[in-house]
């Protein structure tokens, strides 16, 4: 299994205690999600370049391939 990574901004409404707690929750119930998580707060610049590098991403089609729609969760939109 690849390695997936994200950066998220911590809801207004949440601590970083309660994001973190929703946040391993979700990432359990997506196809990719794994016993394997690590969450760190202020991603920098570099951080999310390295997430964005094109050269894994030349054989896609449009940059919104790289979204893993069918894992996509919103709790808020459950409710």
């Amino acid at each position: 299994m690849a390695d997936g990574h994200a950066a998220i901004e911590l809801p207004p409404h949440l601590s970083a205690l309660q994001f973190d707690e929703l946040a391993r929750e979700c990432w359990k119930k997506g196809d990719w999600g794994g016993p394997r998580i690590e969450i760190k707060d202020n991603a920098d610049r570099g951080w999310i370049e390295y997430m964005l590098k094109p050269w894994q991403k030349s054989g896609l089609e449009d940059w919104s391939d790289c979204i893993d729609w069918e894992s996509l969760h919103n709790p808020i939109a459950d409710t």
